[in-house]
């Protein structure tokens, strides 16, 4: 019994290993109606878009995504995201899009992003004083005490 268990986790073990190693691109499966076959082709990188898939011949084709628009992870999609394109009232742009990052928008100075809305701190009342300050980027409001 402590064999069969021993031998069972052994195998247990190097199936997890194999089933989860990343190859490097990252590959997806796509059907070559050329040949008839199914092909293990080059996801596109971030800051690209699909422009050709791959065939027995030649490699997966990618090309840059235009300005305004933007990829963050690899991927086998034939467009790329737009950027958001202004923050909303009371925020300012932290980071301009790229080709590879959305435009990222933060509250300004002692606001704290709720939901969609950049709100105001509250202020600790006399006598009282912060014990953790708040965050501009999550819902994160003052705490005095």
């Amino acid at each position: 019994m402590n064999n069969l268990l021993c031998c069972a986790l052994v195998f247990l073990d190097i199936s997890i290993k194999w089933t989860t190693q990343e190859t490097f691109p990252p590959k997806y499966l796509h059907y070559d109606e050329e040949t008839s076959h199914q092909l293990l082709c080059d996801k596109c990188p971030p800051g690209t878009y699909l422009k050709q898939h791959c065939t027995a011949k030649w490699k997966t084709v990618c090309a840059p995504c235009p300005d305004h628009y933007y990829t963050d992870s690899w991927h086998t999609s034939d467009e790329c995201l737009y950027c958001s394109p202004v923050c909303k009232e009371l925020q300012y742009v932290k980071q301009e899009c790229n080709r590879t990052h959305n435009r990222v928008c933060e509250c300004k100075e002692g606001r704290y992003l709720e939901i969609e809305f950049c709100l105001k701190h509250r202020s600790c009342p006399p006598g009282f004083g912060v014990v953790q300050a708040g965050c501009r980027r999550r819902p994160k409001p003052q705490i005095c005490i």
